[in-house]
């Protein structure tokens, strides 16, 4: 989680072996020009309540994955929200095939890799 001023950044929630790893997130989003939020000085507490309550609901569904129907939101997603405007952006996070760290290239069964994203919620 990211937050700056009135504006905050939240997933994607990382399940090693199934979604993209923080490596991949990261490379993804250099690549499409995703700037960090920079911290600022002054912050909004009224942003930081609603942007922390996000969170607890996105942990709560993560939690009770396997008894609820509700999949949490930042699961393989970044949440980009302005809690000032009350408005927000949910951006996939693929995993990316040439990532050092959990890509097909780093492991020695190059073609029995399988793309696991939709496990995420029907998972074990």
């Amino acid at each position: 989680m990211q937050f700056s001023h009135s504006t905050g950044r939240i997933g994607p929630i990382i399940v090693p072996g199934y979604s993209a790893c923080y490596e991949c997130l990261q490379r993804r989003s250099h690549s499409n020009g995703v700037t960090p939020l920079e911290p600022k000085n002054i912050m909004f507490d009224l942003s930081w309540s609603v942007l922390s309550g996000v969170v607890a609901i996105e942990t709560a569904k993560w939690i009770s994955r396997h008894t609820s129907s509700f999949p949490p939101l930042s699961l393989g997603h970044m949440i980009d929200f302005d809690a000032f405007h009350l408005q927000g952006d949910v951006n996939p996070v693929y995993k990316l095939p040439t990532c050092p760290s959990c890509g097909a290239r780093s492991q020695a069964n190059l073609a029995a890799q399988p793309w696991r994203e939709s496990d995420l919620v029907l998972g074990p």
